[in-house]
């Protein structure tokens, strides 16, 4: 199978990936060695630590760590670091129901992808989050056709509305969207595609 050169990441891009099974992290780290400079560590207090020296430009973070904070706890902690209060944070977990990827979005993550997932799962919710870092500058389009249009595409399964934006979800993984952003990332969505 042919990758498609919209989902391939930025190379200098660097992930911190926070996750107690070793096997994961191993497996993890091997399928975005490629397309992320990706640094694995094996639990909260380590992550807190790494991302006090080096900022990264995004963090996977499992919620059940073992002994010592859980994920939501450094979550909290990595948003009061200088730097990474707008870091593209996700939470990476087995847990699967609506109700869970609704309480982790809800608890300041930006996005949630549930275990099992694959490399091209990964790399469709990098994408989106460049989109939303480097918007492209005059969205014209009325959000509703926007997102008419990436349904019937089948650039996204479905989506929820909020008080301040969007929920939007592609296979297992779901993004949050400002009202502000959405215009913006649906369009660059539709351009990949174009």
């Amino acid at each position: 199978m042919m990758e498609n050169e919209a989902l391939r990441a930025p190379a200098k891009q660097r992930l911190l990936f926070v996750e107690d099974n070793p096997s994961i992290r191993v497996l993890v780290t091997r399928q975005l060695e490629g397309d992320f400079e990706v640094e694995a560590v094996p639990e909260g207090e380590s992550a807190l630590r790494y991302a006090t020296q080096t900022h990264y430009d995004v963090v996977l973070l499992d919620i059940h760590l073992g002994p010592g904070l859980d994920g939501e706890a450094v979550l909290q902690a990595l948003r009061r670091l200088p730097g990474y209060a707008t870091t593209p944070i996700f939470a990476v977990t087995a847990h699967a129901l609506p109700e869970d990827r609704a309480r982790f979005l809800e608890k300041g993550f930006d996005g949630y992808l549930s275990k099992p997932f694959t490399r091209v799962q990964l790399l469709e919710m990098f994408t989106t989050i460049r989109s939303l870092k480097h918007p492209p500058q005059d969205p014209t389009d009325a959000l509703e056709k926007l997102l008419a249009s990436c349904l019937h595409l089948g650039l996204i399964d479905r989506y929820e509305q909020t008080q301040d934006g969007l929920v939007v979800t592609k296979g297992i993984a779901s993004f949050r969207l400002a009202k502000s952003q959405a215009h913006a990332v649906l369009n660059a969505m539709l351009r990949k595609v174009a």
